[in-house]
Formats: structure tokens, sequence, C-alpha cells
């Protein structure tokens, strides 16, 4: 069904804050992007995109950092579809209405979430209390993450429905 000709960009960071700075760990990180990558790259073409000093996540044919806005918004329109964490990237791409994952741990999808995308929360218990305060103050929580063949079999699924 796949044979590598579908591509597939990866958002898989969000900024940098200070508490990170201090932690090395962003609390809107997912822990599990190497399985997925290692599952998917069989079947697409897998770019990564991000800011300088961000880590590039091995197996993924192409890592593009530092893009415009626009270089952004022509990528979007370019791609089979997307896939990041609750980051800028989604809100992008729902503006050139390209449909995606978003890969949500602490925050709540209902509010920051677009309904044309697949919205993927473990469970609404890891939702932070205050959904509208700062970042930097929330700790990383490796038990809010969905597992990674979750975000696997949303690709697959959501391919598909974008083949038909």
């Amino acid at each position: 069904m796949f044979n590598r000709t579908e591509q597939i960009v990866i958002s898989p960071f969000s900024k940098q804050f200070p508490m990170e700075i201090k932690t090395g760990v962003n609390a809107k990180n997912y822990p599990y992007w190497s399985e997925v990558i290692n599952t998917l790259n069989k079947d697409f073409i897998i770019e990564q995109i991000g800011i300088e000093g961000e880590e590039e996540i091995k197996g993924i044919d192409k890592f593009s950092i530092g893009l415009s806005l626009n270089d952004l918004k022509k990528k979007a329109k370019e791609i089979t579809t997307w896939i990041a964490v609750d980051n800028f990237f989604p809100h992008l791409c729902n503006v050139v209405n390209i449909k995606g994952i978003v890969i949500f741990t602490l925050s709540d999808p209902l509010i920051f979430g677009y309904r044309q995308n697949i919205n993927i929360l473990k469970d609404r218990k890891y939702l932070r209390e205050s959904q509208f305060q700062h970042w930097f103050k929330e700790p990383y929580c490796i038990d809010a993450a969905v597992e990674s063949q979750v975000v696997i079999d949303a690709v697959y699924a959501l391919v598909k429905e974008l083949k038909l």
C-alpha cells in the first residue's frame, strides 16, 4: 500500500523554556519518537523540522532547521501529512488546512486542538490544572505520553483516509 513516496513532516519539539535549561527536558516533549520513526520510515519519507539546537532524531530522511514562516507554509502544502507535539506547527497547518496528528500530554486538545486533526491524548487525568498558565513551571511527565503504537496506528489510518 505504501512505497515511500508519501512524505511526513515531524515537528517533535516545542520551544525551550527556562525550566528546561535547568532540567534538560521540556514538558511537551514526546519520549518515543525513535520507535515511531523506526516503524514509519519503512513506508514514508520523513523530514524533521525544527530550530537551531534541537536534536536530530535518528532514522529521519531529512533534517530542516530554521525554516522561515513562508518556507514552513510551502512545506506544509507539499507533504502528505505531519506529526507534532503541541507546538506552533499544528497552528500553522490549520491556517493552510493540512490535516495531521498532534500528540498532547499536559495540554487539553479540546482547548488547543483543531477538529480536523487527530488529537492524541493518553488520559485527561494528566492535564495540567491551569491550562493557560506559563509552561515553564510544568514538570516533565513521561507517564502522560501515549505509547508509540498509538501514534503509528493514527498515521497509517490518516494516510489511508487521505488517499481515498
